[in-house]
């Protein structure tokens, strides 16, 4: 097996792209990628697809995520975390814990957020960090995002700041750091975020993640098969007769009462409905696209051909 999924627990001081050096040298492999970029100094789940399986990141990169954060109120930064310059201090502790569990409720729900200053998006095809670092002015624009929820853990005072844990649960492309800087902005300080873990991305949790000490020690043993990613689509099972079919990445048709769904889903098919084709003995082969559906009949085209992915 030379294609699948580790989920990394990234550590600190670590860029993604470097855990995922880290992890194509220990299992020997060529092609790797992640599912989510992680800031340098936070930790938590890092996804690392494997050879062909990496075909698979665009379902996972659109999923939510979790994390479990540290506001510090009173003090704000360049960056809006912890490695930034302080730009603004003050005294924070009159702020009250009806204050915060108030403006927290009152960031539930789509909103719009403009990215830090310091983040890896592309102006003009240059890094808006490398701009910010040259002292240039960044302008990004305003993009909505969902805050689905948002829970205050506790609330401790630490000198003149006051440490907000909390955990969030948000769409893609949301920034935590800025989403600090905002809650901090409602409550009238300056704040950033001191700490961040990303708890779960997509269908991946912190349970699952592993170390890098312990993939290089156990390797392959901690890797999933490709379709860890995509549990949450619909299955068809092909004969072995029918392989070639898809290998050519030729269309199909079945009835749909061959389409099932797993568990705790509801099966709700239409066209543009992605589904993900197996072989009878369990073995993923491919992704389609339900086409068209006429009664009990359903045309699928093919979206990502995996064969190879899990037979290499």
């Amino acid at each position: 097996m030379h294609s699948g999924i580790v989920v990394v627990n990234k550590p600190p001081q670590m860029t993604s792209q470097q855990t995922v050096t880290q992890v194509k040298r220990a299992l020997g492999v060529k092609k790797a990628g992640h599912a989510g970029t992680l800031d340098p100094d936070a930790v938590g789940v890092l996804p690392i697809f494997l050879g062909r399986a990496t075909r698979l990141t665009e379902y996972v990169l659109a999923d939510e995520k979790s994390y479990q954060a540290v506001l510090v109120l009173g003090i704000s930064t360049d960056t809006q975390d912890a490695s930034g310059k302080i730009v603004a201090a003050v005294d924070a502790t009159a702020v009250t814990r009806q204050q915060i569990d108030t403006v927290f409720q009152q960031f539930i729900g789509m909103q719009w957020q403009t990215p830090p200053a310091y983040s890896a998006l592309k102006i003009s095809g240059k890094r808006a960090y490398e701009l910010a670092r040259k002292g240039l002015e960044v302008k990004l624009a305003p993009r909505p995002i969902t805050i689905y929820e948002l829970v205050v853990e506790h609330v401790t005072q630490v000198a003149q700041t006051v440490q907000v844990t909390f955990t969030v649960r948000c769409s893609k492309g949301t920034y935590i750091r800025t989403l600090c800087q905002d809650l901090g902005a409602a409550l009238d300080l300056p704040a950033h975020m001191g700490h961040l873990m990303r708890t779960q991305t997509g269908p991946f949790h912190i349970g699952q993640a592993q170390t890098l000490e312990a993939i290089r020690e156990r390797m392959w043993e901690l890797v999933l098969p490709p379709e860890q990613a995509i549990l949450h689509m619909p299955v068809i099972s092909l004969s072995s007769d029918a392989l070639h079919v898809v290998v050519n990445g030729q269309s199909f048709v079945s009835s749909v009462s061959k389409i099932t769904q797993s568990a705790f889903r509801k099966l709700d098919l239409s066209p543009a409905t992605l589904v993900r084709v197996h072989l009878e003995t369990g073995e993923l082969v491919a992704v389609y696209e339900i086409a068209t559906i006429q009664a009990d009949v359903c045309t699928l085209i093919p979206k990502k051909v995996l064969w190879q992915a899990v037979n290499e």
